[in-house]
């Protein structure tokens, strides 16, 4: 008996001109916190957006730098390739040349020692 009298008691506060401005501040209240959370949300998923769209960049770029990287290397691995080869030539053509030990004819030699 005494809580049907209480909730009558609230329902009529409720339904009186305090009760109304009350419960009108509380619905304004709620619906300005729902907003408040869903323009967040939103903020929330556009910034992840961008870093998204900003970390797919970067990685084509890396992408490409990588590529360019090993085409670099490619190109110097064959550049050593023949650079070797040719020392071997060299290496071989002195071991086995006859005679004198330095492969510069005399007259270049003499010709380069009167520089100064």
């Amino acid at each position: 008996m005494l809580s049907g009298l209480i909730g009558s008691k609230v329902v009529q506060w409720a339904l009186g001109p305090a009760g109304k401005i009350i419960l009108l501040v509380l619905a304004f209240s709620a619906w300005t916190l729902y907003q408040r959370h869903d323009a967040t949300r939103t903020c929330e998923a556009e910034v992840f957006q961008e870093q998204l769209i900003e970390t797919q960049r970067q990685l084509v770029i890396s992408d490409r730098i990588a590529q360019e990287a090993r085409e670099r290397a490619d190109a110097t691995e064959a550049e050593i390739n023949v650079l070797e080869g040719q020392l071997d030539d060299f290496q071989n053509a002195m071991q086995s040349r006859p005679g004198s030990s330095c492969p510069i004819p005399d007259d270049l030699r003499e010709r380069l020692l009167r520089i100064k």
